[in-house]
C-alpha cells in the first residue's frame, strides 16, 4: 500500500462536542470535517515505527476564528509505550506546521462548535 494511502488510512479526526438536529449545520460540519482531515493528514508523516503498535494518540486543539494555533497542542492521552511518545509528538509537530487551517476560516458552522478539537492519530500497521 503506498504511504500516501496509508496515511489516509492512518488518520481519523474526530470533532467532539458537535451536535445540531438542523440537517443543513450537519452537511457542513461533515465537510468540516472532511477539509480538516485533508490538512492534517498532508502535514503528517507517521514514523517508522518497530515493535508493538501503539494505541492511537489523541491530540487536544484550541483554535481562534482565522483558523490559527490558541496555544500549543496538548497530548489528551498517556501510554508508556516508547512508540507512542514517538507518534504522539510527530502528530503534534504536523499540527503545529499545518496551522492556520484554511478549511475553518472558509466554513459556515459557528465558531464555538469547532474551536476546541480533539485530534486522534492511529499508527500505521507495520
Amino acid at each position: 500500500m503506498k504511504l500516501a494511502n496509508q496515511i489516509f488510512l492512518a488518520l481519523l479526526l474526530c470533532l467532539v462536542g458537535i451536535s445540531s438536529n438542523a440537517q443543513a449545520q450537519d452537511s457542513a460540519v461533515s465537510d468540516l470535517v472532511s477539509a480538516l482531515r485533508g490538512e492534517v493528514q498532508r502535514c503528517w508523516a507517521p514514523p517508522m515505527l518497530t515493535g508493538k503498535r501503539p494505541r492511537p494518540a489523541v491530540i487536544s486543539v484550541r483554535l481562534n476564528r482565522d483558523g490559527s494555533l490558541d496555544g500549543t497542542p496538548v497530548l489528551a492521552n498517556r501510554s508508556s509505550n516508547e512508540n507512542f511518545k514517538v507518534m504522539a509528538n510527530s502528530a503534534i509537530r504536523a499540527i503545529e506546521r499545518c496551522a492556520p487551517f484554511e478549511s475553518v476560516r472558509q466554513n459556515h458552522v459557528p465558531y464555538d462548535k469547532w474551536r476546541q478539537l480533539k485530534l486522534r492519530f492511529v499508527a500505521p500497521e507495520f
